[in-house]
């Protein structure tokens, strides 16, 4: 979204409007950039604690393009269909070299940019985790002596039992425990249930780091191709401008 209007407004300049047209790929560009702006603001804003739902989406009546997973993807792909704009339809070969070699390096600036976010997301996540973990500690040190005491109670009913495949853990307890018992299961089974959708979450950003480093790289390899074939072409030049000068030097002292 071009905002030059809104600038030259908001200085109170006059905006002359040379109808000078931008190309496909800068719009583009342009538009991925703002989408990954847009991401981090929501990212910034986002506590540690509702960054698992941010990231991805499991609440049914949520649209899934809200979480951040999918809309880093939308983000990758959009790069992929801007590389299809890289090359463009130019007839000197010199302007196109230059161009494309500009282009490349604006798409592995927006690969950078989009591995730092995904990067940011995942230092998120861990902390999460550790935000999750330092949770559990303390939930198993306030209860310490009552689970003791239900493993003690327990332990002595089936010492006390002559067939141990036919002991019910209800039998014996006291409200108090089962009920501890209970939110001991329920405890754990989310917890669970939390480092498993944290471990998925964690190994599908780390294969979007992968694929970022690896764009990086190829766009980077490209770029230095065409810096070396664009210092070939000046040491070229400049061996024809010494050719040039030496045949001016000779035609002068012919005459």
């Amino acid at each position: 979204m071009d905002r030059t209007f809104d600038f030259f407004e908001l200085c109170e300049i006059p905006y002359i409007n040379n109808n000078n047209e931008v190309s496909p790929f800068i719009v583009k560009a342009n538009q991925i950039c703002y989408k990954i702006q847009d991401i981090i603001v929501q990212l910034e804003k986002t506590k540690i604690k509702d960054i698992a739902s941010l990231v991805t989406s499991k609440d049914s009546s949520l649209d899934l393009s809200s979480s951040i997973t999918n809309k880093v993807q939308e983000c990758q792909d959009d790069i992929v269909n801007l590389e299809k704009f890289i090359k463009p339809d130019i007839l000197d070969k010199d302007e196109l070299k230059a161009l494309e070699a500009n282009r490349r390096m604006i798409v592995s600036c927006i690969y950078t940019l989009l591995g730092e976010l995904t990067s940011k997301v995942q230092e998120m996540m861990t902390r999460k985790l550790e935000h999750q973990y330092q949770k559990n500690k303390r939930f198993v040190a306030n209860n310490k002596y009552l689970y003791s005491t239900l493993y003690s109670s327990l332990n002595n009913k089936a010492n006390n039992e002559q067939d141990l495949y036919n002991i019910n853990p209800d039998d014996g307890l006291t409200p108090e425990m089962q009920k501890i018992s209970q939110d001991l299961l329920a405890h754990f089974t989310s917890d669970l249930d939390i480092l498993r959708t944290s471990q998925d979450q964690l190994h599908e950003i780390s294969n979007l780091m992968t694929f970022f480093s690896t764009k990086i790289q190829e766009q980077s390899e490209v770029c230095s191709s065409i810096l070396v074939n664009a210092r070939d072409t000046i040491e070229s030049m400049d061996n024809s401008k010494d050719h040039l000068d030496k045949l001016e030097k000779y035609n002068r002292s012919r005459r």
